[in-house]
């Protein structure tokens, strides 16, 4: 992909002022984007908690490294002197431990399960009945040009051909969207 504006085809509809098409997207990306849930069913149920975490300790640390290069720079000519900095001490440093809490951490206050788990079965309903406008919608908030949008659903010919082609796919994949969800 070449170096361009992360979101070209929703900055060439604000160009155009297409309102409607930019609406739709909108509530595409916010709400039936292909996103799994943020949640699981029973994140409501005060028991289910998390009361493990796993962190990563790491055996040795930038100073210990850097004393050891600079014993090493020291002893450079005496032929008897072991090294002790290598390439190999930075392989497999980190070892992870897992800790238990003394009490539950907090669950999200701001993500109730519910919703979210009926925005996603609403999402996934709406993805399946879109069928191949769904990969359009998701390549119009994406890093995607109409030319590619074309070229995914098959249309060949000129850049022109294309662009035109890519636009009118992504328009009436937008419109036929919001009528079902409106």
């Amino acid at each position: 992909m070449t170096n361009r504006k992360p979101f070209p085809i929703l900055s060439a509809l604000r160009r155009e002022g297409d309102t409607f098409t930019l609406g739709a997207l909108r509530l595409w990306m916010y709400d039936y984007s292909y996103t799994p849930p943020q949640v699981v069913a029973n994140d409501n149920d005060p028991d289910t908690r998390p009361v493990e975490w796993e962190t990563n300790t790491y055996e040795l640390s930038a100073e210990d490294l850097i004393a050891a290069y600079e014993e090493d720079e020291k002893n450079r000519d005496d032929p008897g002197y072991v090294v002790q900095y290598s390439a190999d001490l930075h392989g497999d440093s980190r070892k992870s431990k897992v800790r238990r809490t003394k009490k539950p951490m907090p669950p999200l206050d701001v993500v109730d399960a519910h919703e979210e788990l009926a925005r996603h079965m609403d999402a996934e309903r709406v993805r399946a009945w879109l069928g191949a406008s769904a990969d359009v919608l998701d390549m119009a908030i994406g890093p995607y040009t109409y030319r590619d949008v074309a070229k995914h659903v098959g249309v060949e010919g000129s850049p022109r051909t294309l662009e035109s082609a890519g636009k009118h796919e992504v328009k009436s994949a937008a419109g036929a969207f919001y009528r079902e969800v409106a």
